[in-house]
């Protein structure tokens, strides 16, 4: 007796294939590898022209039912939480769309549903802008304090 084993989609390449999401955000490239909670893709938001992130659940991660261990999906959900109740806070990256689902098909004709959000483009990682080397120790303290008041308006914003 074979088993036939289903091999999942490079869900990245789909994505980058796809002329729009949901009308609006143009795909430019994937700013992640597979294997993560999401797929993370910067994109071109066609309604004002801005770089924005689209944050997309990784397929492979959410529940089929739900039974599922579904702490990702859970994970997912709160990170649309938390930018939901920060608008304005100049610490942390915005929300520009809500959380939406769009479908694809694979080349095998699979169909897939991605749900996802957006959110502001942050120029660097937090690590590239502490190690910078141009910085003097006084700017490096200050971006760590900004860093940590972004924190602490995450966990508690109405500090």
């Amino acid at each position: 007796m074979t088993s036939t084993r289903l091999v999942a989609p490079d869900f990245a390449k789909i994505i980058s294939q796809l002329t729009l999401i949901d009308e609006r955000f143009a795909p430019i490239r994937s700013l992640t590898d597979e294997g993560h909670f999401s797929l993370v893709f910067l994109a071109e938001d066609q309604h004002n022209g801005n770089k924005v992130v689209l944050k997309i659940m990784h397929p492979n991660h959410m529940p089929a039912v739900p039974q599922d261990d579904d702490y990702r999906w859970k994970c997912f959900q709160r990170e649309v939480e938390i930018l939901e109740n920060i608008p304005g806070s100049c610490h942390v990256v915005q929300k520009v769309a809500n959380r939406s689902v769009f479908l694809s098909s694979d080349e095998d004709g699979r169909d897939w549903e991605f749900h996802y959000y957006g959110i502001e483009v942050a120029l660097g990682s937090v690590s590239d802008r502490l190690a910078n080397d141009s910085w003097s120790e006084r700017e490096r303290l200050l971006a760590f304090r900004e860093m940590c008041e972004a924190v602490q308006y995450i966990h508690n914003p109405l500090c």
